[in-house]
């Protein structure tokens, strides 16, 4: 059943990503081939840039799950956007600022279609559930139910044997948009990250 849910996940992101997908049969048979072997579970933690509405996004978490033979990852993540963007409103002719806040929990393949001693280059691909709302006062408002899909190409080069620098870009497509805000979750993300390397 997982190993379903991957290969429907990673149809879906070549559908943006066709360039890499020239060779599918055999890169189906690579990942069912890794699959059979013994996994090893991973966590880490994880950060995106991206955009509510027209204001921009920070979104820190993490995930955790399991990884076959460096090339398949599977699990779950947390995510929550750290940097709260306001949203100004006028009432009674003087102006207030809402806290918006937006979090998700997500179910997530990694496909590692390059490993090597200097650079690693992956297709993260993920759905996600979660809710968005606004914070007024300690009040709630405009609370609703969120669902989208993300995908990125990311790439990790190792500038030093365990030290690596990377970056990737990608987007956020919604499902389920929360419609009692007037922010829209559909934009492009990008993320900056440093890694240490501490195995092969």
């Amino acid at each position: 059943m997982k190993t379903k849910l991957v290969l429907v996940l990673m149809l879906l992101s070549f559908k943006l990503f066709p360039q890499i997908s020239d060779n599918q049969k055999d890169m189906f048979d690579d990942i069912l081939d890794a699959t059979k072997k013994k996994p090893k579970m991973f966590v880490h933690l994880d950060n995106k840039n991206s955009f509510i509405g027209n204001r921009k996004g920070w979104f820190l978490g993490i995930k955790g799950g399991l990884e076959y033979n460096n090339l398949i990852r599977f699990g779950l993540g947390f995510s929550f956007l750290y940097n709260q963007s306001h949203s100004s409103l006028f009432m009674d002719l003087k102006k207030t600022s809402q806290n918006i806040y937006f979090q998700y929990i997500s179910l997530f393949s990694e496909y590692i279609f390059h490993n090597s001693e200097r650079y690693d280059l992956s297709i993260p691909i993920s759905l996600n559930f979660g809710n968005s709302y606004l914070k007024d006062n300690g009040n709630v408002k405009k609370y609703g139910i969120i669902v989208f899909y993300e995908t990125q190409l990311n790439a990790m080069y190792y500038f030093f044997k365990y030290i690596g620098l990377g970056a990737g870009v990608g987007y956020r497509l919604a499902l389920i948009n929360n419609r009692k805000m007037d922010s829209r979750i559909t934009a492009p993300i990008y993320t900056i990250k440093l890694k240490l390397k501490l195995s092969k």
